[in-house]
């Protein structure tokens, strides 16, 4: 380093070797300081926001992370193509590589991150340890046996050295593999066997570690920067205890547990790692906390971490912009960092395509609908670090993060209130997501209390309580989300009838004519479905009556809010629909898809309550029917709710011809489903009543009976996927 450190480079133009939120992240700040940027991009993030953000972009190659975000190659010929004379790596992909870190030198592109010396030290938790041991007995390291040699002998004497209990584990692997907790030296020799044949089994590798095994410990952190003239100072802790997955979901600073004391022994601690390994640009040395306030290192990540947003909350830093000038040559002293203060509370969120209730398992799908809140409350500060925008496709390629969501605050409490307002009026639909799960967090009251350790998702979410919470979700709002649901497909009919245009849309001489809308309910997690009535079927009818509807539509004439009677899971509701905005309606290009999007605003029995609706139409399908408003999904999000709900618009499990016709004709599947059986054959006679076929959608079997007296034609064969609108059978009107 020692040509760099006599002066100040500048960088004028940064590639950023990274995706979604971290890479609009970047950008915004290098926009802010004038560097010309570029962005990289795969198949599937080509009109990513990203993209479109940056001054040029670089295509990398195909979806999938090994031909486009992990490609080395082809990110040094993307910096030589566009000139790009620094790279910043994000976090997560290439960002703790040393090989990336090392092309870039080969190349003579500025890598904004730590030396390939550093990262390498650092990478392989072992070594790591072994190196601190070695170099800084300040360090204090887990009680643990990491020797080379493996006799059944010498791990007992080390595991009772320890004291129990003890965490042995694969030396080579993770993911829980090889892993046990021993808490009595009866138990000892078993778990060590069968530690080293699992360990054996799963990575071809029988090494054990052995550590002390905290039954209740915090994950807390601290921020470090280090500059090229071996200055090392650090910016505060952060709290990121509450995890699922191994995977941080909330981070907090301060952290509830640290004390003034503590935080200067920790501090002070994460400062000699660095200097220790000569660190250099931001970096997070991992500690974890025991109930009695001892802490011991974890790892070091040599890179911005996920959670950065919410120190620069508490600082008022810009971390990026100190990443790129310590790449330049400036110095922490100058950039000011010795002197910075922790004032306030900030929380982190992270919003996930997931569904707690599958062990949090990622989902993929189409964001219909993606508005941040717009309101923060006096005095906070609210803050949204996403990569999406409504219209993105959450893919199986990458990360199924939607966005983070960050609130400052003057106090804990606050700060915690006003994120629970925040995400309740963040506006996300199309797909599932953890949005209910990070609301119930954050009410829950050992969250409240600054309580939460590693275990707490564990211990106060386990996942029978997560599935049944899901489905008592669905039961309690079903009625409201029915009636929504069934006015907002009147309300787009209503916006697009030239012919008659003052008689409203179901507006009827015969005054009790009523209209149908058929729904057919699964909660957005087709795993943990409710059925509506008792489980026989899932297919609904809601009745309704527009009763009265003003004649002007102008506001300034008087109301323009129209009077419904709706029937719906047999009880009678007096509605009042205020207002549809019917934002915009949309036909995609791909699968000729239509997506209604927009508001509404009705009161149901005394409630007065604004909804947020993404709808799904079903396009033209095969048979070349037009877009019809009363099909296809309908998710509904309100603030009142714990979580966007979704019910799908059908037509009813019977013909598609009205009765008045004189004859009864195609079935048609109401969503995508799967013929399980077929019970009669083309030909046969039936009658009123009889079951012609089963099929299954969204994991739920429905019956298809038969409408009338007839001879039945068959489309289908047992075991075929259909799509939806595809006719299934049809009884003609015997001769």
């Amino acid at each position: 380093h020692a040509h760099q450190m006599s002066q100040h480079r500048t960088i004028s133009k940064v590639l950023v070797a990274n995706r979604g939120e971290i890479a609009v992240r970047v950008l915004r700040t290098c926009r802010r300081l004038g560097i010309v940027t570029v962005a990289v991009f795969s198949d599937a993030d080509a009109s990513a926001p990203h993209v479109q953000m940056a001054d040029e972009a670089y295509h990398l190659g195909a979806s999938e992370l090994s031909a486009s975000y992990l490609n080395i190659e082809e990110l040094m010929r993307a910096c030589t193509v566009t000139k790009a004379d620094a790279l910043h790596p994000g976090y997560g992909f290439l960002s703790e590589n040393p090989l990336l870190a090392e092309a870039c030198a080969a190349n003579q592109v500025l890598f904004i991150g730590p030396s390939p010396a550093a990262i390498r030290s650092m990478g392989s938790k072992i070594e790591a340890k072994r190196l601190l041991a070695k170099a800084s007995p300040k360090i204090p390291l887990i009680p643990g046996y990491q020797g080379d040699d493996q006799s059944l002998v010498t791990l007992r004497r080390e595991a009772l050295a320890i004291g129990f209990p003890v965490l042995l584990k694969a030396s080579a692997g993770g993911g829980g593999k090889g892993m046990r907790v021993v808490y009595s030296e009866e138990s000892l020799t078993a778990s060590i066997e069968s530690a080293q044949s699992e360990a054996l089994n799963s990575f071809g590798d029988a090494k054990l570690l052995i550590e002390k095994y905290f039954e209740s410990v915090r994950h807390v952190e601290i921020q470090i920067f280090g500059d090229l003239s071996g200055n090392v100072v650090h910016l505060f802790e952060r709290e990121c205890s509450v995890q699922r997955r191994h995977q941080k979901v909330i981070e907090e600073t301060p952290s509830p547990i640290v004390t003034p004391e503590l935080r200067a022994r920790m501090t002070a601690a994460a400062v000699e790692v660095g200097k220790t390994i000569q660190y250099v640009g931001a970096g997070t040395v991992e500690f974890i906390v025991t109930e009695d306030r001892q802490f011991f290192f974890l790892e070091v990540n040599t890179r911005l971490q996920v959670e950065h947003p919410i120190t620069e909350e508490v600082t008022g830093l810009d971390l990026v912009e100190c990443q790129i000038r310590i790449a330049e040559g400036v110095s922490v002293v100058e950039l000011g960092l010795p002197q910075a203060k922790q004032t306030g509370h900030a929380i982190e969120c992270r919003l996930y395509a997931e569904n707690p209730a599958n062990n949090f398992y990622p989902c993929t799908g189409t964001i219909r609908e993606w508005s941040p809140c717009q309101h923060t409350p006096e005095g906070t500060r609210v803050r949204f670090d996403s990569g999406v925008q409504s219209g993105s496709t959450i893919s199986v390629f990458y990360d199924p993060m939607i966005s983070k969501c960050i609130v400052w605050a003057e106090t804990r409490d606050l700060a915690i209130q006003v994120m629970q307002q925040t995400l309740r009026n963040a506006v996300l639909l199309g797909l599932q997501t953890n949005h209910s799960f990070l609301l119930r967090v954050l009410g829950h009251p050992v969250f409240r209390r600054g309580e939460a350790d590693t275990h707490f998702i564990e211990k106060c979410f386990p996942q029978q309580e997560l599935q049944q919470l899901q489905s008592s979700d669905d039961l309690e709002f079903r009625t409201e989300v029915a009636i929504v649901a069934t006015l907002w497909g009147w309300a787009v009919r209503q916006q697009q009838r030239t012919f008659l245009r003052h008689l409203p849309s179901g507006w009827r001489n015969v005054r009790y004519r009523t209209q149908q809308q058929y729904l057919q309910w699964a909660s957005a997690d087709s795993a943990a479905s409710v059925l509506a009535d008792g489980g026989v079927s899932s297919v609904h009818c809601v009745d309704y009556l527009v009763e009265k509807a003003p004649f002007v539509r102008d506001p300034s004439q008087g109301s323009t809010a129209t009077s419904f009677t709706v029937e719906c899971f047999g009880e009678t509701h007096k509605v009042l629909l205020v207002d549809a905005q019917v934002k915009s309606i949309a036909q995609s290009v791909i699968d000729h898809s239509v997506v209604e999007r927009g508001s509404l605003t009705c009161v149901i029995g005394k409630l007065r309550r604004t909804y947020q609706i993404a709808a799904q139409g079903d396009g033209t399908s095969g048979s070349g029917r037009r877009w019809d408003a009363s099909l296809g999904d309908v998710f509904v999000q309100c603030a009142q709710f714990p979580s966007p709900l979704k019910v799908t618009r059908c037509s009813r499990f019977r013909s598609t011809a009205t009765e008045d016709e004189d004859e009864n004709t195609g079935y048609v599947a109401p969503m995508p489903a799967k013929i399980l059986r077929v019970l009669v054959k083309t030909g046969d006679k039936v009658v009123k009543g009889d079951h012609l076929l089963t099929i299954e959608s969204m994991k739920m079997e429905n019956r298809i009976e038969a409408a009338s007296d007839g001879v039945v034609e068959i489309h289908v064969e047992e075991g075929e996927l259909v799509g939806a609108g595809s006719v299934l059978c049809a009884v003609r009107k015997p001769e």
